[in-house]
């Protein structure tokens, strides 16, 4: 079951948008992924799954954390208390975090701009020999 929430301050930031999401969760743990990571595979949410506990999961390393990232319900109370102008980063490090160190393009490659589009279609292309 998923549900869809809406900010209406969401120019005031990502995190607020956070901070408005978590209210909906009901699960012991959740994911947070940037919407422009299209290349984020469900087998990189499942590896980081696997090791879901009392922390928060990143694939990445301390140095490049990446993306999807799992965290534990408990530290809700701590997103919502926060300022709304707050950072994610070093909330979450204020916790008991796991690195996977997965090496894969993929946990970092965000898509902001349209040349950024166009080689991941390039990219998908080239790997899956996809006509588009």
């Amino acid at each position: 079951m998923f549900s869809i929430v809406v900010n209406p301050d969401y120019w005031r930031g990502m995190f607020g948008s956070i901070q408005v999401g978590v209210s909906e969760v009901r699960s012991e743990h959740f994911f947070i992924c940037h919407g422009d990571m299209p290349c984020v595979s469900a087998d990189i949410y499942q590896q980081v799954w696997s090791e879901r506990g009392d922390h928060t999961v990143f694939p990445g390393t301390k140095e490049k954390p990446g993306h999807p990232v799992l965290l534990p319900k408990s530290i809700i109370p701590a997103i919502q208390r926060s300022e709304i102008d707050g950072k994610m980063k070093p909330l979450i490090m204020a916790h008991k975090v796991k690195f996977l160190g997965l090496d894969l393009l993929d946990i970092y490659l965000d898509v902001d701009t349209p040349a950024a589009y166009h080689a991941v279609c390039e990219s998908a292309h080239r790997k899956y020999q996809i006509d588009y």
